[in-house]
């Protein structure tokens, strides 16, 4: 293996400012890249953020969006009845007296009390 290591005469004074040229490059290279390392590495932190973050919120709401009760709007009243004068003590019907669901239809013979109407009734009679 042979290197040539003839240099043509006048190439360093051809490139003089080819290479200050490149060395000024380097140092206002390193010198801007500092100076901006710490909004690059916030882009870079935030995009790393949201690529974990946008597929757990899509999933959030996806199953929020899945888990939501449909209201229909004819089934919103609730019905209150009573077939005697006594009332059960503090804390409710024991469960062996509780029959049926306790938003059902009132049945014939039975009265209906709108519990809004009787509260506002007690408020103008004050």
């Amino acid at each position: 293996m042979s290197f040539n290591a003839f240099t043509p005469p006048g190439l360093w004074d051809r490139t003089r400012m080819a290479r200050f040229g490149f060395i000024a490059g380097i140092i206002l290279g390193i010198g801007i890249g500092w100076f901006f390392h710490g909004l690059i590495s916030l882009i870079v932190r935030f995009g790393i953020v949201m690529v974990f973050m946008i597929p757990l919120l899509l999933i959030a709401w996806f199953w929020w969006r899945s888990s939501r009760t449909i209201s229909r709007p004819g089934n919103r009243e609730s019905v209150m009845t009573w077939t005697t004068a006594s009332f059960p003590g503090y804390g409710g019907p024991s469960p062996e007296q509780t029959t049926g669901s306790p938003t059902r239809r009132a049945q014939e013979g039975e009265q209906i009390y709108d519990l809004d109407e009787i509260k506002r009734q007690q408020e103008r009679n004050r």
